[in-house]
């Protein structure tokens, strides 16, 4: 049985990054992305119809899907209904760190440019090591968790209105308690019933 070889290394020409990011998104078995507005962007103009084929593939159980953190906001906000339309998973975040990251169960691939306005970057760091895939991903779960659900930010945006993070923050406050209320009972009803 041959050793697993594990590496980081940097990739810095855009077509290169472009063939590499798309190779990283059709051989995953999850995807999680955190990416700036101009990030959002760049993922729908160069991967949006790859990012379908996983999509399907996760509709069919072959995948577990695909979850954005991103700032939503009038300019990617196309791109953001697209991706939920396909059937991603996105959460609103504003205060995101100052890098793009991607996750997937094999493979970290990360950039510390913005990404404004759609534009390929310049290098990405791409690593196969477990120990950089595991920190980048609980680092993806804290602001997935901190999250505003996109159709909730969507909805702000169409109506005018600035998203409230505090009171978006209590509101998913209340459904986990709700949630967590409801399976208690549904545990009681349960234990009283057998």
């Amino acid at each position: 049985m041959q050793a697993e070889n594990y590496g980081t290394r940097t990739i810095e020409k855009p077509e290169k990054i472009i063939e590499e990011i798309g190779h990283w998104i059709l051989t995953s078995n999850e995807l999680s992305i955190s990416v700036t507005s101009g990030g959002m962007q760049f993922s729908y103009d160069y991967f949006f119809q790859t990012k379908k084929i996983v999509l399907d593939k996760y509709r069919r159980g072959e995948h577990k899907g695909v979850r954005f953190v991103t700032f939503i906001d009038k300019d990617n906000i196309d791109a953001a209904k697209k991706f939920l339309d396909a059937g991603a998973k996105i959460r609103h975040v504003r205060n995101l760190p100052p890098m793009s990251l991607g996750i997937s169960d094999k493979q970290v691939l990360t950039t510390l440019e913005k990404m404004e306005d759609g534009k390929v970057v310049q290098n990405v760091l791409a690593s196969n090591d477990v120990t950089y895939i595991k920190y980048f991903a609980s680092i993806f779960d804290e602001l997935w968790n901190t999250g505003i659900d996109a159709i909730e930010r969507i909805k702000d945006i169409e109506e005018g209105r600035e998203t409230n993070d505090e009171l978006a923050d209590a509101r998913q406050y209340l459904n986990l308690v709700l949630e967590e209320v409801s399976n208690m009972k549904n545990k009681a009803k349960n234990n009283n019933g057998s």
